[in-house]
């Protein structure tokens, strides 16, 4: 498995244990996951994982896990600065059209494996 800091909000991670991965958990909502991921590339981390990596709209699941590098680069990578931009743009444009509904149990869960399994997969 490739390492990397994973920053998420979904609750799947929350207790994961990895030699490879660093999580950084945080109760925030998935566009919030994006905007700090931003920063850290702004400070020349690199991203690993595409940040809109399923074909689940941003509105339709209220969880965002996104892979980084886990060493600070010797520049900024302009095409992961250019994928979070692009990333952020739709989270906002899909939110403003229709906000992420509330959903039960079951549901949260479905939607917190299908992200747990996409980032896992990637990191293999």
């Amino acid at each position: 498995m490739k390492k990397g800091i994973l920053i998420t909000n979904n609750p799947m991670f929350k207790e994961f244990k990895s030699k490879s991965l660093q999580v950084k958990f945080r109760e925030i909502s998935a566009l919030d996951i994006i905007v700090i991921v931003r920063d850290f590339l702004h400070k020349n981390y690199k991203l690993l994982t595409h940040p809109l990596h399923s074909s689940l709209k941003p509105n339709e699941t209220p969880y965002r896990s996104i892979v980084i590098s886990d060493k600070v680069g010797a520049m900024v990578d302009f095409e992961s600065i250019q994928l979070i931009e692009t990333a952020k743009a739709s989270y906002e444009k899909f939110l403003n059209d229709k906000p992420v509904e509330l959903r039960d149990e079951d549901i949260l869960k479905d939607y917190q494996t299908i992200d747990c399994d996409l980032i896992l997969k990637a990191m293999e």
